[in-house]
């Protein structure tokens, strides 16, 4: 791992400005930082040891998103090329932290992947990448295969799960997934409930069944309410506990699930009413999040922040903000 004056020798950078670390936060963060106004333009920093840096760059193509690896040695960045959306071809790179290329899924250049059925779907896979505790598996999207398992040494596809998953978390042992998708089994990417794959059994059981609600959005408060489905996002599983993390919209609620004992326990409201992602931390004392609400009347220049609760007293303190154009799309965060 790189050591403080490492990570200090990159931190004067112009792009660098709009970020700010408020509290020292542990472990590492890896954040992916866009533009309001250029939509598709995204930088990834690495926050460490008190300060910021940039992550590595992908060597082809266009950054789009970035992953831990195996440890905090390793990030698997997504990357694209291509303008028009049919031509768009992604691939992930495996890198180490100084941005040396260790692999990349697939091997490219890749043309087609040719399908049981004969078909040839385009040859891309992108994240975001979860790779399985046990180090041997990665879960991502891969074009006419998705979503899918791939193996971490070889980038070899081993099997696909049902279409229709959106987000997924790998249990401690790397033996379970949970993931979330349609109960009814479709497409739909407007509701979701959680359920958990056991490799070892072969079971695939559903965890939740929250129903349907009246919600309207808050800036909408003329309207009558409307019945909305749950949608299930910022799935998250400690590294060395047994629980789970996620939230539900429109409930705008955050709970912990233990897969053991079937217990879910909604968290106190945090500070903030809205995030775009949630993730504990390895001994599941801790939970960051992304707060950033945004409505029909932000401006610029609004800040968001990467905040931590503590889970037992539910203390809830930003660590980070990113203010100016600069608006937080993604947080990845490794503890030990």
């Amino acid at each position: 791992m790189l050591s403080s004056a490492a990570f200090l020798a990159f931190v004067a950078v112009t792009s660098l400005s709009d970020v700010r670390l408020l509290k020292p936060l542990a472990g590492y963060l890896l954040l992916t930082v866009g533009s309001q106004t250029d939509i598709g333009s995204s930088t990834a920093f690495f926050v460490a040891n008190g300060s910021v840096r940039p992550a590595p760059t992908p060597k082809l193509g266009t950054f789009r998103s970035i992953d831990w690896g195996r440890s905090p040695e390793e990030v698997l960045a997504t990357a694209c090329e291509g303008m028009v959306r049919r031509e768009v071809r992604c691939h992930i790179e495996r890198l180490t932290v100084d941005g040396e290329l260790l692999q990349t899924y697939p091997k490219v250049p890749v043309a087609e992947f040719v399908e049981p059925d004969g078909r040839l779907t385009p040859g891309d896979m992108e994240g975001p990448a979860r790779i399985s505790s046990d180090g041997q598996l990665l879960a991502l999207y891969a074009n006419g295969r998705k979503p899918a398992f791939v193996a971490a040494d070889t980038g070899q596809y081993i099997s696909g799960m049902r279409v229709g998953h959106s987000e997924y978390a790998w249990s401690p042992t790397g033996h379970r997934l949970a993931y979330t998708r349609s109960p009814s089994g479709s497409d739909s990417v407007h509701d979701s409930q959680l359920f958990l794959l056991d490799f070892d059994s072969g079971s695939d059981r559903q965890l939740t069944y929250f129903p349907d609600k009246d919600h309207r959005r808050w800036w909408e408060f003329w309207l009558r309410p409307q019945m909305r489905p749950p949608l299930i996002a910022g799935l998250s599983w400690a590294r060395r506990a047994d629980v789970l993390l996620f939230f539900v919209i429109p409930d705008r609620g955050m709970y912990l699930w233990n897969p053991i004992n079937a217990q879910l326990t909604e968290l106190g409201n945090p500070k903030a009413k809205c995030w775009r992602r949630t993730q504990l931390s390895a001994d599941a004392e801790q939970i960051l999040y992304i707060a950033a609400c945004r409505g029909p009347l932000s401006v610029l220049h609004q800040v968001d922040d990467v905040r931590v609760i503590n889970v037992s007293s539910g203390d809830d303190q930003a660590v980070l903000s990113v203010g100016g154009d600069s608006t937080i799309v993604d947080a990845d965060w490794w503890t030990e």
